[in-house]
């Protein structure tokens, strides 16, 4: 509608740089009334919320991949290094001993 329209417009000059006093001198742009203003900024509000929602979803995906990725490799390299129990595997319960198991490793003491 046109809301959305208006958003994208603002959005994308916002985006290039222009600041809110050019964007309100362009007789094309600037609202008729303070209601009419009032709707738009509402429907832009709502809309970057919508994308920034998005955003952070897919930020957050992005590092639990990341994670995975990691604990993946780390269970890898210490079943090549003979380290009992470590194993590659997906099971949650699996993986907590071994973060257990890793912890209890950590916390002997090192030799000198």
């Amino acid at each position: 509608g046109i809301n959305a329209e208006y958003g994208k417009q603002w959005y994308q000059r916002r985006v290039r740089g222009e600041d809110y006093e050019n964007m309100m001198a362009d007789e094309d742009f600037r609202p008729s009334n303070e209601e009419t203003m009032l709707r738009r900024f509402k429907a832009d509000s709502a809309e970057l919320e919508k994308q920034e929602k998005e955003i952070l979803r897919q930020f957050d995906l992005s590092v639990l991949e990341q994670l995975d990725k990691q604990v993946d490799d780390q269970q890898k390299y210490l079943d090549i290094a003979g380290i009992p129990g470590m194993q590659q595997t997906t099971d949650k319960l699996t993986i907590r001993k071994q973060m257990f198991m890793l912890s209890v490793i950590e916390s002997l003491p090192q030799p000198e």
